[in-house]
Order: structure tokens, then sequence, then C-alpha cells
């Protein structure tokens, strides 16, 4: 049964570590209320995302987060946020808790969770499971899910709100981050015909760590037709500035992010 699990779990977050959670949100600040109305345009889910970023590529500095928190958007490429799956829409009405919401922590295989790094605002008081985390130092709070494959739920608590956050770590695949130049997806998914596409920063990395590409992003834009119509997983193409080899296949500079959302199998395409 644990190895069932196991296997489960490493398929699901092939797909939502590379169509989700590393997508790097455009807010720094952290939301303690959040108020929609049903006159509004669809809340962006990268509205709910919470500014501890962990860091298993060791690329993100605190002048990082001072850079993104100034506006520097692309500075926490390779960052990962907690992630807000279960985000209202704008038809919700009144104020909403951001710390009612349920929130996710997608690690990638390579992430050593026995000494992980996590980054925020340095005037932020940061506690997980009530373990007191300094930005910038290593920490052992998660190892207990280390091994890859099972998840924790975790209490997160940001200058004095608490968060529930349920924390997993990828089986053997491998992990793509991209930050787009507007900081979210919100432009590009709200465009039916696909005509409005978005430059920006990828880091793309072997499940060993290895980095088969760490550069600009020339193009990303919607994909599909009836699959686009998904609320919960689409696909987008990317266009890289060279042709490279990534996870093994063979060099190119156009790519595919299949979600792949209608095939509960993955074994369709």
């Amino acid at each position: 049964m644990r190895t069932s699990f196991k296997r489960a779990t490493a398929l699901i977050l092939s797909v939502v570590m590379i169509l989700t959670t590393l997508v790097i949100s455009p807010l720094s600040a952290l939301f303690a209320t959040i108020t929609t109305t049903g006159d509004s345009d669809a809340v962006s889910v990268e509205k709910y995302n919470l500014a501890v970023w962990a860091d298993p590529e060791n690329v993100l500095t605190q002048t990082s987060i001072d850079n993104f928190n100034a506006g520097d958007i692309l500075a926490t490429v390779g960052g990962i946020k907690p992630y807000i799956i279960n985000a209202p829409t704008s038809s919700t009405l009144g104020t909403i808790l951001a710390s009612s919401l349920e929130y996710y922590w997608f690690f990638p295989s390579n992430a050593d969770l026995s000494a992980m790094v996590f980054w925020f605002d340095s005037s932020s008081t940061v506690t997980i499971d009530g373990t007191a985390i300094t930005s910038g130092e290593a920490t052992d709070v998660l190892t207990d899910i280390n091994e890859g494959g099972v998840m924790k739920t975790v209490t997160l608590n940001i200058d004095g709100t608490s968060y529930s956050v349920t924390a997993l770590k990828s089986g053997d695949v491998g992990a793509v981050y991209i930050a787009t130049a507007l900081g979210s997806l919100s432009s590009i998914n709200g465009s039916d015909d696909h005509s409005v596409s978005e430059t920006g920063s990828i880091i793309i990395v072997e499940p060993d760590g290895t980095v088969d590409y760490n550069g600009t992003l020339d193009k990303m834009s919607g994909r599909g037709n009836s699959t686009w119509d998904s609320d919960t997983k689409k696909s987008y193409n990317i266009k890289l500035a060279k042709s490279t080899s990534l996870l093994g296949m063979n060099s190119a500079k156009k790519w595919c992010l299949l979600a792949n959302e209608g095939d509960s199998t993955l074994i369709k395409d």
C-alpha cells in the first residue's frame, strides 16, 4: 500500500509541480484577509500565495527577496511558496480569511528537507509547527518527509497568523520553475485564443538536482482547445532562448507543458 501511494504521489506531483506550484506569485504581501465581490474579475490564485520561499536549488538570497518586494518579479525564480489550490472565485461574496484556506508546499525530488533554507522578509517572524525559522538559515523541520512520496500537514505561522500547509516531496521526477515577466499566469489564462504570451525566466532541473536549463524564457502561451476550458489544470507552450536537451529528451527550443487533466490514466498521450 505504501509503495502504491508513493507511485501515485509521484505521478500527481510530476504534473502539479510543473504547471502550478513552481510559478512564482507577483505579490509579496502576507494576506490576513481577502475581499472579493460578485462584480469583480476572477480572483487569481497567485493572490493567495504566502511570501515564504523554500530554496531547494540554492539560488536565492535576502537581496532576491528584497528585490522581489521592490517589484522585480523575476528575482525569486527557483524559490517555492506555499500554494493555494482551492482559491475562491469572484462569485464569492464578503471577506475571506486567508488563514482558513488550504495550502500546499510541493518540493522537488532533489530537495534536502533535512537542511532546507527558507527565505522571507527579514522583518517577519515565521515558525513551522512552533519551531522558529530564520530567513536564509537551514532547518530540519521537514526532515521526516525527506524520503519523498509522503506528505505532512504543518502549521506555518507568519507574523502571528497561522496557516495550514500540507508539505509534499516528489518522487523521482524533474522540476520546472517559471517566473513570467508580469509575475503571474493571469493574462495568459485569460486569453481563450492563446494570442497573449509572456516572456520570463525558467529553471529546469533533473530529479538528482542537475540543472538542465537556467535562463531566459522567450515565450509562454496557452495551449489546447477543449482542454483549455479546464479551471484546474491548463497546458502551456513555452519557447526557450536556445535549443536545449531537457530531462533526457532531444534538443528543442519549443516545448509543451501538457496537463492531460482529461486523462486520469496519464498514458493516453
